[in-house]
Parts: C-alpha cells; structure tokens; sequence
C-alpha cells in the first residue's frame, strides 16, 4: 500500500522537523503536543538516570516517582527504552507511532477477517490519514500503548466467545484479561472503559441472537435503573460516579485551552458541587453523550488554527452518518464484531473517552462506506464519485454557513474610563461586541489569570452592560496598584484588557502596615536589585513596598510535593535572597492585602521593581508599631482530640505551640492550654495512600489525647490555623520541635 508507506514517512518526517524547530536555550527537546508529553519523557528520562547512576537535581527524584500526578506503567516502558538507548526523546515518538501502527494492523486483520477486505481498507485509510489521529499517533503518551492493548483487549474476547470452552478459548480469554490487567497500570480510567466495552459488547452480542436475550437485556438494564433510583448505597454510588466525572470535566474546563462545558455555568466559578440534583444529573449526561458525537461544533471554533479543522468535523459527521449504516450493516456481517465495537463507542460516550475510542469507531463507518459502495453505481451516478462530492460541495460549505450564522463574535475591549480610581468605585468599560452574562476579572498587571484554584482568584467585578459597546463595573476594596480587566464566558477568557485602569489609594479602612520576612527567590546573583532601600511606589507617590534589610545570598530552598505534604530541597543553581519587606496593605478579613495578593506566611507575592518584578516567599508576617490595632485578633479555646501511637502523651505539655510547617512560621500560632486527659484504644491507622487517592489501614493501638487548643478568631467566626480558616469538625496539624500531631476540633471550650 503506498499511502500506508507515505503516512509513515510522514511521521519520521514531522518527528525529524520537530527537533530541528527545538530550541536548546529554551528546553531540551521539543514535543508534539507540548507541557503532559514534555513532563512524561523528562520523568522517564530521570527514571533511566537513577538506574544508570546519571547525576541530576533532587526535586527530579522527587518527580520521578511521584505517586499520583501523572504516573503510569508506561513511564517504566519509556524509562528502560531510554536505558536500552541512551535519552531519546524524538525515538520515543517512533515508538508511539509503532505502537499505533501495531494496533492498526490488528484492528485491521480483525475486520477484514470479519467484515471483509473492502471496509478493512477503507478503516485503515480513515484511521492513518485523519488529520487529528495522525498527530495522535505520534504522540509520546499513554494512548498508543492503549490502543494496542485495547485491540488486543476487544480481539481476545471476540476470540474467546467464538471458541468457547475450548482450549482456544481459554487462551484467548486469558490474552484478554492480561490486556486488561495491563491498562490498569497504563491508564487506570481507561481500563474502565475497555472492560465496559468487552462486557457491553458481549451482552449484546447474546441479546441478539434470540428474543430472550433481548428480553433479558432489557429486563436488567430496567431493574439497575430501578436499584438506583430506590436502592440508598446504590444511589450514592452512581452519584458519587457522576460526580467523579463532572470533578474531571470541570477541571478541564478551568485548565488553559479550548473546552466545553456539561455542566450549569454556576458550577465553574462556585464552589465544586458535592451532589448534583437528579434533573442536573441527567442534563449531564445527556449533554455528555450528545457533544461526544457533536464537538467541537462549527460555531464554537476560534481563530484560524481551529478553522483548520473545519473540514475534518465535516468528514467526522459524515462518518457519524456513515456509522448509523454501518451498525445495521455490520449487525448482519458478523453480529459479535459489531456489538463489540458499538458498546466501545457507547461506553466512550458515556465516560466520556473520546480521544480512546475514535480509532473504534472509525471501522463501523467504514462498514457503512462500504455498503454503500457494495450497493453498485445508481442509474444516474457513481455512488464513490457521488459521496465525494457531497462531502465537498455539500458538507463543507454548509460547516461554513453554521460558522458564519451562529458564531457569536468575540468581545474586544477598548479603554476604561476613568483610568485612575478609587476603589471600591464604579468604572466604564468601552469595547465592541459586548454582551450579557460575561463574568468580569481584576487582574493584577503581568499576572496569569487561573481560575483552577478557587481560594485564591483575583478579584471579581458586577458586571452592567449597557449597551453592546459600554458596560458598567462595579469595582470591589481593591489595593493600589494596576489592574487589567479580563472578560470571561462559560469560564473561557474572550478578552483582555491589559494595564485597563490603576487604583491610585485605599479608599475603605483601614489602612495598615506590616513587615514581612522572607526570600525573595530566582535572584540572578549578579544582580544588584532587589537591594536594600529599593521602593515601590504608588500612581500618587505614596510609598507601597520598601526593602528594609537584605541578607546574604543562600542556595534556595524548595518545598517540593502536593498540598501539606513537602520534601524540603536544596535546589542546585538557584539562589534565594533573605529580606524584610515593609508593605502598605488593606486590612482585610485579618489579612494583608497587597495588590491582590494576600500576605500570610508561608505564601508569596510579585513585587514589581525598577529592575524587574521579583517573587518574595512570606515566612512570617508582623505589624509595624502604628498599625498593631488593625491586626488585633481575639483568642477561642477549642477541645480537640489528637489521635496518635502510644507513649506520645508524654510529649504534650500545656503551652506548647504550634511552629507551623518547614520553612514557615504562623502569624497567630495554636498554643494547647491545657491536657484534659489521654486514652489508649485500638482502631485504624493508615499506612499509606494508593495511587488514586485512597489509603492503606491496618488495626493498631493508638492512643487520644483531648486537649483545650487556644486559636485567635478571624473576623468571620472562624478559628484562624497558619493563615486559614478551621471550625469545628476541622482537621489540623500541630508541630513542635518534638512532635507532630494531627488534631480534629471536636468542641469549643465555655
């Protein structure tokens, strides 16, 4: 076949363009699809260093074998190809588009056996040449290997059932549940949806060979509909699924690209639903379901590289076309192959798999194209000639008439007027095209707008539209400092207006002082800024930030790891600078605010000096002598229960205090006021967590210490713990230079 040689030449070709496009200064290598793909091949690369003995900084270690983020089996593969080969990031592209093409010509003697030469030829031409599955294929990630375990997967199990009880039939069914065990640990959810598959296909498949089995079907999937619905545990079970699924689809959302949403728009910019209502939860399917097959629809794409795939979505619906006849026509051919490669397709709508189930769904459109070929030319035409034809005289202008009719033409933002306000305050925005329902952004200037993390979002402005070319903002308390404006839909930014308007003072009180210290990180130690007495000011010349000391350059330290969980590194070739800062803040919520950016130990701000904007890291915060009233906090006394191993009743003295984490030191520090009493009993400990989050238990004696905990209270009620609130029900961590406990405040004291 000359075209399968040319799409592979093609590969190699784009595979040997994209490490002449890398630029070494940057980053090592260049990738395919950019930051996932560059982080598995340099994780597999420090895997292969640790097992060869090749030097490399601490925090890759820690990268390396990383327990959740992003581990896979695969990783091991990559790890020892780059052992068996020295580093080779381009050859492991290669060995991605191996793999595919491996997994292509399985498929592809699979159908030919089954459904014959003519739509076994046309799937593979679909399958190499799309231009979506062509860079999919070279891609260095988990879907090539999946691929050809899941054809293994689907193959092995049509095989088994065919055979039966066979010695045959046993292999194949043991190569089919190896395949399997195998995609757990390439990719655990995907592993989900091909047993899904299997056994979907295999119900179908029994289903239709007598009304019974269709009976049967019918009967169960009524009777599972019911148990959910009536059953508590499995009501709870499916909800906790769905819900599992909207988490995943929201943080797609709130991460940088493209997306759609499946859920109301409420559930973006809130807090993540605990439940869904049951009218919410059907929506979410049946949204799920429906764009899996519709997406990305003509009238949602932007820009011209979007544009580019204009025809390919065109062809993709004609194939959706070509698959409904491909259902009926494969049903007839071989019913098992087909009730297979439907309930792949199924389940990947359900899962919402798309990437992973395309290469699937492609053979029962090419089954369809190949009825229809298989039907004879018409009296009139050519049906191949006429298809064709459609396909460029029908298909593709009309995905150019959705785009043109339905696009809604993006926001653009022009000037605020006044540029200079007082916050809060009430602001002009001029532009073009704008519309209601977009959500308004302050964003500190130079800053990236990230709306994943829900504590720490800059601020949002009411937003009044007037008329499609000024709206009215509503501006919140804001510091001093410039702002840019940015215009979100369906939590996707649309537009941006940088440096759109500065807040010249505080306007509300009160207005404080405070000094922190801390580092300031990624110094250039050639550099002389940041430097004792360096300042910045504000639009009306006050003073903001001022340097008050600087130490001597150290070699940075790191907290490297998830959440709480850190591994302290010293990070060769970068430096830390210590420094007391003292900032002119908005006191707020018992907080420094400066320029959006809270000051609380333990986190960082940007300070934008004449020579560059710098990142100091916040270990502890005081205030000045005239500003100590602002931050005054009165004190709670909480009961909390510490459950900890035996004999740690020992270490527990009234008046102890709590240090804080490594590396940071809590404004308002927990102190025990006194030990209420200890008791040993024997219950579960964890030992461990697993990859997906959950934890390893054992029963082991352990023991309760119930102590009163003195907390300073925030404005709002709550306790304050290192910076954050905590309430009753609350967990806690309390560390001394002796110990470490976790805590749960069960109580308040009277």
């Amino acid at each position: 076949m000359t075209w399968l040689g040319a799409t592979i030449a093609a590969r190699v070709a784009a595979v040997e363009l994209l490490a002449l496009l890398a630029r070494p200064a940057m980053q090592s290598f260049a990738t395919v699809s950019g930051g996932d793909a560059l982080y598995l091949l340099q994780r597999s690369i420090w895997m292969r260093n640790t097992v060869v003995g090749d030097p490399f900084a601490p925090i890759d270690y820690f990268e390396a074998y990383h327990s959740t983020y992003g581990w896979s089996g695969y990783n091991y593969v990559l790890a020892w190809f780059h052992v068996v080969f020295g580093p080779s990031p381009y050859a492991a592209h290669l060995l991605s588009t191996l793999l595919f093409f491996a997994a292509a010509g399985l498929l592809f003697r699979i159908v030919r056996a089954r459904f014959g030469p003519r739509p076994a030829i046309i799937g593979l031409l679909v399958l190499t040449t799309l231009p979506t599955l062509f860079v999919w294929s070279m891609t260095p990630l988990k879907e090539a290997p999946y691929l050809l375990l899941a054809s293994t997967a689907l193959g092995g199990a049509a095989a088994a059932v065919r055979a039966g009880w066979s010695w045959r039939g046993t292999l194949a069914a043991v190569l089919a549940g190896v395949a399997l065990l195998m995609i757990a640990t390439v990719r655990g959810d995907a592993a989900t949806l091909t047993a899904v598959g299997v056994a979907g296909g295999v119900a179908i498949w029994i289903a239709g060979r007598s009304r019974l089995g269709l009976a049967a079907l019918a009967f169960t999937a009524l009777a599972a509909v019911v148990i959910v619905a009536n059953v508590p545990q499995a009501t709870r079970a499916f909800q906790g699924a769905v819900r599992f699924a909207s988490f995943r689809q929201i943080g797609h959302v709130l991460t940088t690209g493209h997306s759609f949403r499946l859920l109301n728009d409420e559930h973006y910019f809130d807090a993540r639903p605990q439940t869904l209502p049951p009218d919410e939860l059907v929506a979410f399917m049946v949204r799920a379901v429906v764009r899996f097959f519709t997406v990305p629809e003509p009238w949602i794409m932007r820009g011209r590289s979007e544009l580019l795939l204009l025809p390919q979505q065109m062809l993709w619906y004609l194939l959706i076309g070509f698959g409904a006849f491909g259902v009926v026509a494969g049903m007839r051919r071989d019913r098992l192959l087909a009730s297979l490669l439907v309930a792949f397709v199924a389940a990947g709508a359900l899962l919402i798999g798309v990437n992973t189930v395309v290469p699937f769904a492609v053979w029962l459109s090419a089954m369809g194209a190949a009825r229809q070929i298989e039907r004879g030319p018409s009296r009139w035409f050519n049906r191949v000639d006429f298809w064709a034809a459609f396909f460029v005289l029908v298909m593709i202008p009309a995905g150019v008439v959705l785009y043109i009719a339905f696009r809604t033409p993006a926001p653009r933002l022009d000037a605020v007027e006044p540029q200079k306000v007082y916050a809060p305050g009430r602001v002009v925005l001029r532009g073009r095209h704008l519309r209601p329902y977009l959500h308004a952004y302050l964003v500190p200037h130079g800053q990236t707008l990230v709306l994943l993390d829900r504590h720490d979002r800059p601020s949002q402005a009411q937003y009044l539209i007037r008329t499609p070319n000024d709206v009215e903002l509503e501006l919140p308390a804001l510091p001093p400092g410039i702002y840019d404006v940015a215009l979100l839909e369906n939590v996707e930014l649309v537009a941006r207006l940088d440096s759109a308007f500065a807040v010249v003072e505080v306007a509300s009180a009160p207005v404080g002082v405070v000094v922190a210290d801390g580092r300031f990180q990624n110094v250039d130690p050639r550099a002389a800024s940041p430097s004792q007495g360096a300042t910045i000011r504000q639009a009306d010349g006050a003073v903001a930030a001022e340097v008050l000391e600087v130490g001597r350059d150290t070699p940075q330290i790191d907290g490297i790891g998830p959440g709480y969980v850190k591994t302290w590194a010293r990070i060769e070739g970068r430096v830390q600078r210590p420094a007391v800062v003292k900032l002119r803040c908005q006191v707020a919520g018992n907080r420094c605010w400066y320029a959006g950016q809270a000051v609380v130990a333990d986190g960082s701000i940007d300070l934008p000096f004449a020579g560059g904007t710098a990142r100091f890291v916040v270990d502890a915060v005081r205030p000045d002598a005239a500003s100590v009233a602002a931050f005054e906090a009165p004190m709670a006394d909480a009961i909390v229960d510490f459950v900890t191993w035996p004999d740690m009743e020992r270490l527990v003295k009234a008046d102890d205090r709590d240090g804080g984490g490594a590396q940071s030191w809590p404004v308002h520090p927990a102190r025990i006021a006194r030990v209420m009493g200890a008791e040993r009993f024997v219950g579960e400990a964890a030992i461990g967590t697993d990859p997906y989050g959950g934890h390893f238990t054992v029963q082991q004696p352990l023991v309760r210490i119930r102590a009163v905990v003195r907390f300073a209270r925030q404005p709002s009620g709550a306790l304050d713990w290192r910076n954050r609130p905590l309430r009753v029900g609350g967990r806690f961590t309390f560390e001394t230079p002796a110990y470490a406990l976790d805590g749960t405040i069960v109580g308040m004291a009277q």
